[in-house]
């Protein structure tokens, strides 16, 4: 297919681009497209990158959002709602934007959440119009990474054109990633169960051990809140129990927490919560809290994961 113009189905697009200069040259076509035909953009890249995109737009880039990926973005998991954000807006309707969630620094664990992310985009927007280009570097990132990027996306961008991408299997990539393990702590863990009757003592045990690994109280309040959310979901919807495993990570506090129930929606968490609902609180406020968050679900239960820096 050519350049699109208002799709009606929404489009998720990779760009494998090589270095800041064709970046520049391709975002700012793939821009100033949208802008003609009166979308709104929102451009969501690292903060080094929006000063050479402004001055490569000119004049034009007082017409777009640029969004530092590296604050918005630092938890993968508050990517997605932000672009909900953006495209559920009446006023900018149509709208197009560029989303690049992975850059060479990306800690394992992040990018395992980053790659997540995408194949969870084809999921979120399923029967919403817009466009949603997310460039590639093929000379800061390694290939595997360029390999998973066109796993999870629909349409490869060959600017202008834009073609179907036969190598995406996003579906049966999804479900395997989100069944998938976690790794095991590096270091020893400090585990501890509760119930219905002890869960009010998960918030306690998290702040001491949270100070202990040298968090500032600011942040042991953030572990210890977070802890606590998690905690309270599996007593209401995880069997009545579970388990929280801590540790530390050079300057951070893993917090873990499983439970015997089975999450369905990969999406968990990543909607805004709508003020009559009684569930879906706890994910969103620990993803929005911490520095990295993780859930996978299998047949054996569910285990949240996040960390929180010093």
């Amino acid at each position: 297919m050519g350049g699109r113009s208002s799709p009606e189905a929404f489009s998720h697009e990779v760009l494998v681009y090589a270095g800041l200069s064709d970046l520049t040259d391709r975002a700012a076509a793939f821009v100033r497209e949208g802008l003609d035909q009166g979308e709104a953009v929102m451009v969501m890249v690292v903060g080094p990158k929006i000063t050479p995109m402004r001055e490569k737009l000119g004049a034009d880039a007082e017409q777009v959002d640029f969004v530092d990926m590296e604050i918005v973005g630092r938890n993968p998991a508050c990517i997605i709602p932000a672009w909900q954000a953006f495209y559920s807006e009446p006023r900018l309707r149509p709208a197009r934007g560029i989303d690049e969630p992975i850059w060479r620094g990306r800690s394992d664990p992040e990018l395992l959440e980053c790659q997540l992310h995408e194949a969870l985009i084809n999921l979120a927007f399923s029967g919403a119009r817009g466009r949603l280009l997310c460039p590639y570097d093929s000379e800061a990132l390694e290939p595997q990474v360029i390999g998973e990027a066109r796993r999870c996306h629909p349409l490869i961008n060959q600017s202008p054109a834009v073609a179907v991408n036969g190598a995406c299997e996003q579906r049966c990539w999804l479900h395997a990633r989100f069944q998938e393990p976690l790794g095991e702590p590096a270091r020893a863990a400090h585990t501890v169960g509760f119930d219905r009757a002890t869960v009010t003592a998960v918030r306690r045990v998290v702040s001491e051990k949270a100070a202990a690994s040298g968090l500032r109280p600011e942040r042991a309040d953030v572990a210890a809140l977070a802890a606590h959310e998690v905690a309270v979901n599996s007593v209401r919807h995880g069997g009545g129990t579970g388990t929280i495993r801590m540790w530390s990570e050079s300057d951070a506090l893993v917090v873990e927490v499983w439970d015997a129930g089975l999450i369905t929606d990969p999406l968990v968490g990543l909607r805004q919560p709508r003020p009559e609902s009684d569930g879906g609180r706890g994910l969103w406020l620990v993803n929005h809290l911490t520095d990295l968050s993780q859930v996978r679900t299998d047949d054996t239960g569910t285990t949240v994961r996040f960390t929180v820096s010093a």
